[in-house]
């Protein structure tokens, strides 16, 4: 903002709030007086403009969840399923609804699988998980807004407000196992006159 020809003398510095978007904290501004959105200074022939007028804001939403194991690929987190650590998460956001990125961001999963992005602005977000840092041979199972999109799940949040669903499940589709028998000879073998143990 700017403002041009004023005379000398004392000036007040005002930010409307009722105009600022909803979910904002005021952070800061050039007087520090604690009167908020508001700053109060003096033009004066030796110091005629006065260009450090700033006022800062803090956005109070978050966006986050979890990455985990989902062991039997049914694409519902349960419980006891692991979280994947150290995997890459970025966002981006469209604040203002004309189809480009604002803003983007990237944090890593913490030893649980968790991640959390605080201090948003309001708007359309894309979550995506950075495949690159996946172990090998995982498949998608599950995501917030489906699993038609893999890896990648788009949000609307809201100003101020929390979206902490943003799960990714994940299936390893490995297996493991064949037979316990019993080893009549004793010679680690299964041989033909050898009882599986469910005989």
């Amino acid at each position: 903002y700017f403002f041009t020809n004023i005379p000398h003398g004392e000036c007040t510095v005002t930010v409307v709030d009722a105009t600022l978007p909803g979910g904002l904290t005021a952070t800061g501004d050039a007087d520090g007086a604690g009167t908020l959105h508001t700053s109060a200074l003096e033009l004066s022939a030796a110091s005629p403009s006065n260009l450090d007028q700033d006022f800062g804001y803090q956005p109070a939403a978050r966006l986050g969840d979890r990455l985990w194991y989902d062991m039997n690929g049914d694409g519902v987190q349960d419980l006891g399923e692991p979280g994947i650590a150290g995997i890459r998460v970025q966002i981006r956001g469209d604040l203002d609804d004309d189809s480009v990125v604002d803003l983007t961001l990237s944090t890593d999963t913490d030893s649980s699988g968790n991640y959390l992005f605080e201090n948003l602005p309001g708007g359309d977000y894309v979550v995506q998980v950075v495949t690159a840092a996946l172990p090998i041979s995982l498949t998608p199972t599950g995501d917030s807004d489906g699993t038609g999109t893999p890896n990648e799940s788009t949000v609307t949040l809201l100003a101020g407000g929390d979206d902490l669903d943003q799960d990714f499940g994940y299936s390893a589709g490995g297996r493991i196992g064949d037979t316990v028998w019993f080893d009549a000879d004793n010679n680690g073998r299964r041989d033909a006159g050898d009882r599986a143990g469910g005989d």
